[in-house]
């Protein structure tokens, strides 16, 4: 089940940063209002992380990354977050929730 629009509602699927906290088991992703500007619009949090396992395409430094889907795995507990250059599987035992900027 594909989650994308529901964590990123009206805001942009550019991406500020990615940044896994290890000590504290949580995934946070950073979004911006567009490319250009990159003003911060929303952070999406992964928390309560099992398992942790990423995998990074060919990456251009000089590209801004962007989202191209969040869904839930069959098993229900794994959570799958494709980018233009990862792709991300974490276990988690709590529902992914945003912030947005205000």
């Amino acid at each position: 089940m594909d989650i994308l629009r529901k964590l990123i509602g009206d805001s942009s699927v550019w991406l500020e940063s990615l940044v896994y906290d290890l000590s504290e088991h949580k995934l946070l992703i950073n979004l911006v209002d567009n490319p250009t500007s990159l003003n911060f619009s929303r952070q999406i949090v992964v928390s309560d992380i099992i398992s942790f396992d990423e995998t990074i395409d060919e990456f251009d430094n000089d590209l801004t990354d962007s989202i191209i889907g969040i869904h839930w795995l069959e098993d229900a507990v794994s959570l799958c977050i494709k980018t233009e250059a990862r792709e991300i599987i974490v276990k988690t035992s709590t529902e992914p929730y945003a912030t947005k900027n205000t």
